[in-house]
């Protein structure tokens, strides 16, 4: 076993957070499935919708200021696939899933997404 050392424990507001590690904090995240349109975990995101088959928009609560980096992935049985961010704005996150061969479309049982930076 490990031991685990450090020098504070912060809030998730970040307010003691120092500023050089403000913008490496994830300032959203979301575990959901688009096959059963369920949500299972979710931080700063008012909601998820499902624009076609495959195709996610995650909405934030309290919009990035600045740029960001979101990084998507996602799980189906033991399909080869795939998934990527499409596109990102202040407002929302596409993410899409594809089997990996071929690029159709899919919904999928467990997509998870982390956006970082942004603040």
């Amino acid at each position: 076993m490990s031991t685990l050392y450090v020098d504070q424990i912060l809030a998730l507001n970040k307010e003691s957070l120092p500023e050089n590690l403000k913008n490496v904090v994830g300032f959203a995240w979301a575990n959901w499935s688009s096959a059963t349109i369920g949500i299972d975990n979710t931080f700063n995101v008012s909601s998820i919708v499902r624009s076609s088959e495959g195709d996610s928009r995650i909405h934030f609560i309290k919009k990035p200021t600045k740029p960001y980096v979101a990084v998507s992935n996602a799980n189906r049985d033991s399909s080869t696939l795939s998934s990527q961010v499409n596109s990102k704005t202040s407002d929302y996150v596409q993410v899409v899933t594809f089997y990996a061969n071929t690029g159709v479309r899919f919904d999928c049982n467990s997509i998870n997404l982390i956006c970082m930076g942004g603040q």
